[in-house]
């Protein structure tokens, strides 16, 4: 029993620590903006490419409120469906 507790420990630090390291790294280490480019999943064919955005870090930390930005596409656009916005 000792092992097994142990080892849900070791695991659980290790999570920890990967998620930290993962998306621990806001606008209090200084990032001002995070890139994020979104892809759909297709298990038959190559994932297609939607769009990207860019997270204000720094303001949305001093802020604390919640922010929503768009989809740019390749070419800076706003991304739109077919039926709008």
């Amino acid at each position: 029993w000792r092992y097994y507790v142990g080892g849900v420990d070791r695991l659980a630090w290790a999570a920890a620590r990967c998620y930290r390291h993962r998306f621990g790294c806001g606008a209090d280490v200084g990032w001002e903006k995070v890139e994020v480019c979104v892809y759909d999943f297709d298990s038959m064919s190559s994932n297609d490419f939607i769009g990207r955005a860019e997270l204000p870090m720094r303001a949305a930390a001093e802020s604390g409120a919640e922010a929503t930005v768009g989809l740019l596409d390749r070419h800076g656009r706003p991304v739109r469906s077919l039926l709008g916005p």
